[in-house]
């Protein structure tokens, strides 16, 4: 792969892998203003940095990308950059001070055409995987729905756009007169403006061909891509139900309120209601994910828990020392000699 060539006439590319996590695994897009900030600010760094996106998924708690570049540095630039404008604009609107700070920023090179497929598979899949979506186009924030297309909704060309009005549409404040990218009605980032899919298209061959490499990822089977199994909640919708029921347990109304222990109660009442998957549940707390399998049973069900309301079981506290609940009450476990 190393000598692979994009486009005709193109120099030789390198494939990678690029996987950005939210602080602690926390809440990095909490709105949809957060995800098409998000969708903006990649699609104008690839072409700042000279990165080329072939796909693109960006989760709750974190954001991948499948690119090509020259070089790797040109790959660490974009990550980069990516984590630093995220950042500013999410310390702007939600008061958050330093949010990105400490973030891996994970790199990969994709050393074969098989793993490249595989990669991009296990990339369009995450949203079906964490169970938000029934299937890939049905996610909003990936490049899904860019490949086997013949839909084109850019409509407005970026670079005939002054500043101002680029600043208004997309809040970015630098000239993008050169830019290749478009705007479609809503004034989103046009998908086939800044992700090669030509590319991708040939590299799968067909749409069947598409679907066949997503079901060998092992998250689903073929057949699952298209049946309706059980996905109640987004997650906007999910940390709205954690709220509603802190206020009426708590009366607290700010997610950043919530001590670890009233996270802890609100376990098994969030899972049985909106039977959400342990890990996923850990993600939107911020806890870790054996605590909550720890507090849930083997089994990851809202089953035992004492009739006081508070959850049976041992856990591992934020110091990493073992507790364990007796009596509704967390305690230190006594270690044996």
């Amino acid at each position: 792969m190393s000598d692979c060539f994009v486009g005709e006439g193109a120099a030789p590319v390198r494939f990678f892998h690029i996987c950005t996590d939210g602080t602690n695994n926390g809440i990095v897009h909490l709105d949809d203003a957060d995800y098409r900030r998000a969708v903006s600010i990649s699609a104008v760094n690839s072409e700042k940095c000279g990165v080329g996106i072939l796909c693109f998924c960006h989760m709750s708690s974190h954001s991948h990308f499948v690119v090509f570049a020259e070089s790797i540095d040109a790959v660490r630039e974009f990550g980069e950059s990516y984590k630093h404008d995220y950042a500013r604009y999410v310390s702007a609107r939600h008061g958050l001070r330093r949010p990105l700070s400490g973030v891996r920023c994970g790199i990969k090179e994709i050393g074969d055409s098989l793993y490249l497929r595989r990669c991009i598979s296990y990339v369009l899949l995450n949203p079906v995987a964490a169970k938000v979506v029934r299937n890939p186009e049905e996610y909003r924030w990936s490049s899904f729905r860019a490949y086997f297309n013949s839909a084109d909704d850019g409509v407005v060309c970026v670079s005939e756009l002054g500043i101002r009005k680029c600043r208004e549409l997309m809040h970015i404040r630098k000239s993008l007169k050169k830019s290749g990218l478009r705007l479609d009605s809503e004034g989103n980032v046009s998908l086939k403006s800044f992700v090669n899919h030509r590319f991708v298209e040939r590299l799968f061959g067909s749409q069947t061909s598409m679907f066949k490499s997503l079901a060998l990822t092992n998250y689903v089977t073929e057949e699952e891509l298209y049946v309706d199994h059980c996905v109640k909640y987004d997650d906007t919708e999910l940390i709205a139900e954690v709220m509603a029921l802190s206020v009426r347990k708590f009366n607290k109304t700010e997610f950043r309120q919530l001590r670890k222990a009233e996270k802890y109660a609100l376990i098994p009442t969030i899972v049985r209601k909106t039977g959400v998957t342990p890990k996923r549940l850990a993600r939107i707390l911020r806890v870790s994910p054996d605590e909550v399998f720890a507090l849930l049973g083997s089994d990851g069900s809202a089953g035992g828990r004492q009739d006081s309301g508070h959850p049976t079981g041992n856990y591992v506290d934020v110091h990493g020392a073992r507790s364990q609940v007796v009596d509704g009450q967390k305690v230190p476990r006594q270690e044996r000699g």
